[in-house]
């Protein structure tokens, strides 16, 4: 049982990462949908930046790092699954509210 759920634990923070992944995409591409139709970004911080180096530059910058970051933390068993399961839910959260502004904005 015990090397099961050790198995368990490692998978699972693995399957956060990538899920972590994959929401950083979608928020990317979310904003760049975004502002290309019109939309403004919400995160005064980001807003600014990609007024001064432009959306691809921008989002880069801020999203690569980062998430580098997060997964150099993953790999060398630096945080684990509660961590990831507390960072991806906010950004599960900003999926959410990034597809509602884009339907919002297609007129759905």
């Amino acid at each position: 049982m015990g090397t099961w759920c050790l198995w368990m634990g490692e998978n699972m923070i693995y399957a956060l990462f990538v899920l972590f992944v994959v929401l950083q995409a979608a928020d990317a591409a979310a904003t760049i949908w975004g502002i290309r139709n019109g939309l403004k970004e919400a995160n005064t911080i980001l807003g600014k930046v990609l007024t001064k180096l432009g959306v691809g530059p921008g989002l880069f910058l801020m999203k690569v790092p980062i998430t580098a970051l997060i997964g150099y933390l993953v790999v060398t068993h630096q945080v684990g699954p509660w961590f990831m399961g507390f960072l991806v839910v906010p950004f599960l959260a900003l999926a959410a509210n990034n597809l509602y502004w884009i339907l919002k904005a297609r007129g759905g």
